[in-house]
């Protein structure tokens, strides 16, 4: 049996190994990890459809202040931007740290000298923060509630399962973009890339249609879009063309 996946952290730091041994360490806390260079190629990270759910941005990524790294972030993610754990080093003859903006409840500021096990606390907060700051989606005349996993329309309400719930909160937060089956293999299940099966979602994609007929709504709300894959959206917003069952 596939168990439920970890959470993600990204790392930012310009040093290789430095890079290395925080995926390490991130791994032995039972964190999906990865890390990248520079601040900057965090957006086109994003762009491809990697949604880390915890950031930590090291101020010696020297491409992006940290005040600028928060504001580009939420710049590009608005809402959707996951919490930060902001590495930072007092200047030299200064007490204390200019902070970035930080929003309040989500975000982290760690002062050097910091040790590791306030880094892993910091993520395991983050993380936890976030998964109860946003308990109720909406999509349209959808409600879902991630913690009991209860899917509600026009009064009327289904249970879900725990991978049809990952599943869906998935979806609903990407609404409006494909989102490629090959991501949803490795984000949702944890497969390494290109050993997943397919089936894996499309059996669960139909189970969640069915569920959505059970509540009154439309069995195209999940649209496939052949080679792209699966979108949460209403079918009159999709061009017909574009659009297939399974």
């Amino acid at each position: 049996m596939v168990m439920e996946p970890p959470p993600t952290v990204l790392f930012i730091h310009p040093s290789p190994g430095a890079r290395d041994i925080r995926v390490a360490a991130a791994r032995q806390l039972g964190f999906l990890a990865g890390a990248v260079a520079c601040a900057g190629e965090v957006g086109a990270l994003n762009n491809r459809g990697v949604n880390p759910d915890v950031i930590v941005f090291d101020d010696d990524a020297d491409d992006m202040s940290p005040t600028q790294f928060a504001e580009e972030l939420l710049r590009r993610l608005g809402d959707a931007a996951p919490p930060v754990v902001y590495l930072l080093t007092p200047q030299r003859g200064e007490p204390s740290i200019p902070s970035p903006p930080l929003r309040a409840g989500l975000d982290v500021v760690l002062q050097r000298p910091v040790r590791a096990r306030d880094v892993a606390r910091a993520l395991l907060l983050c993380v936890q923060r976030s998964a109860s700051a946003d308990s109720v989606l909406h999509a349209g005349e959808l409600d879902f509630d991630v913690v009991r996993r209860v899917l509600s329309s026009d009064g009327r309400s289904v249970a879900l399962t725990r991978f049809e719930s990952l599943l869906l909160e998935y979806l609903m937060r990407r609404a409006g973009r494909p989102v490629p089956i090959e991501e949803l293999l490795e984000q949702l299940w944890g497969f390494e890339p290109d050993t997943g099966a397919p089936e894996v979602v499309r059996a669960h994609v139909r189970n969640l249609r069915c569920k959505l007929q059970t509540i009154g709504a439309e069995r195209d709300l999940i649209v496939n879009f052949p080679g792209r894959g699966y979108m949460l959206d209403t079918p009159a917003d999709v061009p017909a063309f574009l659009s297939s069952t399974p």
